[in-house]
């Protein structure tokens, strides 16, 4: 099947109820494993108002989360084998340098430590089990989401609201 079509059939199917059940407990391991492997990215002196919050969850839902799900766990991901896997991850985590070096240079403090990316690598790794479990990329991006929001709700990276 062209990758066009699973592209499509994982923007056009809803997970069910149980499914996004599951994609929310996947946010909440990475953020449980993100506090584990990186505890200094909670900030709470950096709290932001209701209405950042509501700001920041209505941009973090477009850009990043849809945008970078759609790509890596839609058009660069055709099939669930480990090489298009593989691939795949390794380039949702060399995007965040790249973004870095060119066009979002005050998230460069983030995008090149190593740490985070390791953080960027293992949410890559829920965004596509939550996607290949359910078949939907809305789950990814649901996942995507809630963790990003999450991040920046605890004082991570305010700037890049």
């Amino acid at each position: 099947m062209p990758s066009a079509i699973h592209f499509l059939k994982r923007l056009q199917k809803r997970p069910s109820t149980k499914g996004w059940l599951e994609s929310i407990g996947y946010a909440v391991l990475v953020m449980l494993l993100v506090l584990v492997i990186d505890p200094s990215v909670v900030q709470m002196a950096q709290q932001p108002t209701i209405t950042e919050l509501i700001k920041i969850s209505a941009i973090a839902f477009f850009i990043p989360s849809l945008t970078e799900d759609l790509i890596f766990r839609g058009l660069l991901l055709p099939k669930f084998s480990t090489t298009w896997l593989l691939l795949s991850l390794t380039g949702y985590v060399l995007w965040h340098p790249l973004e870095a070096l060119t066009f979002l240079p005050e998230s460069a403090t983030y995008f090149l430590d190593l740490q985070f990316l390791l953080l960027i690598a293992i949410l890559g790794i829920f965004c596509t089990i939550a996607c290949r479990r359910t078949g939907s990329l809305w789950a990814s991006v649901l996942v995507h989401w809630l963790v990003v929001v999450a991040w920046k709700a605890v004082g991570g990276a305010r700037f890049l609201a």
